[in-house]
């Protein structure tokens, strides 16, 4: 069975999450089970659940709170472009953490934060100390609104494991090394939904 790191327990196969029988759906996805449809005489295989590693873990939260830890929150902005105090609060106290998998998951998913149109970030190659490697670049453009969750960032001990190269102007470029493929995923897809 695929083990889903997030929650830390065990998944039915293909990831998905079911409701009881008779007629099961998936709870992440809202698909019909696989099982029951070929029972009923139709030539369904297993596929893998197209929901995100983190819309699972915020149903399973929303299911089961006191069982899983409540997912890394998203950054709040005022209508000024500045994330809230209470939101940057929050991440240095997610990223702080003595849970190293929350804490990673937080600061990879806080770099896919930017005021619009004072930032951008996304999936580049750079060089850092004399090799072109795959990264994450997150340009400030100088917003203070930015500037200040890199400092948040800053804060927290993952920053020396992850941030590689800083050019003056307010850009910034991480390895991917400890983001796990879903993380990494999830970054994508919410990069892709910020610029649609």
């Amino acid at each position: 069975m695929p083990y889903d790191p997030i929650v830390g327990i065990a998944r039915f196969k293909g990831g998905h999450r079911w409701s009881g029988w008779p007629g099961a759906i998936c709870l992440y996805c809202g698909c019909e089970d696989p099982e029951e449809l070929r029972l009923a005489g139709h030539k369904a295989g297993d596929f893998e659940c197209p929901a995100s590693v983190l819309e699972k873990w915020r149903i399973d939260y929303k299911m089961n709170p006191e069982q899983v830890p409540e997912p890394p929150h998203d950054i709040a902005w005022d209508q000024d472009n500045y994330p809230l105090e209470s939101s940057l609060k929050k991440l240095e106290n997610e990223i702080t953490s003595g849970n190293y998998h929350r804490a990673l998951w937080a600061f990879y998913l806080a770099l896919c934060e930017h005021a619009n149109p004072y930032g951008i970030c996304g999936l580049t190659k750079k060089e850092v100390r004399g090799e072109r490697i795959k990264c994450w670049e997150y340009h400030t453009h100088g917003w203070s609104g930015n500037e200040s969750i890199i400092a948040c960032l800053e804060r927290s001990y993952l920053w020396s494991l992850i941030f590689e190269r800083y050019d003056s102007g307010g850009h910034y470029y991480f390895n991917l090394d400890h983001a796990p493929k879903e993380l990494q995923e999830e970054m994508l897809k919410r990069i892709r939904e910020r610029y649609r």
